[in-house]
């Protein structure tokens, strides 16, 4: 897996990985089967590249990583905490998911 830098609206940066068929959501490393993120919905979480990406005003004191960490845990209740996804973000984007799991529960 490689990586690449990019800055979202905010001026955050993000950390997109991506692989031969392209690139990968950076919140639930799902593939974009070589399409943009930019403008595109992500299939697996459904957050919207260069609208939803950002933090919201309920979130506006959180960087973006960990607006995406609020954005993963909610993208993991939805989904039962399903083994592959838990995986999928560990082995993708290196995701200490003890840690979301820690933040589900605060």
């Amino acid at each position: 897996m490689k990586y690449s830098i990019c800055k979202n609206a905010i001026g955050d940066l993000i950390r997109i990985p991506y692989d031969e068929s392209g690139p990968y959501c950076p919140i639930c490393a799902t593939s974009f089967n070589g399409c943009e993120l930019k403008h595109n919905i992500c299939p697996g979480c459904n957050i919207q590249f260069g609208d939803d990406d950002v933090p919201t005003r309920e979130f506006s004191d959180h960087t973006t990583e960990e607006y995406f960490n609020v954005v993963r845990v909610q993208w993991l209740n939805d989904n039962d905490w399903d083994t592959v996804l838990i995986h999928q973000l560990r082995d993708i984007l290196g995701i200490d998911t003890d840690a979301l799991r820690a933040l589900a529960n605060k």
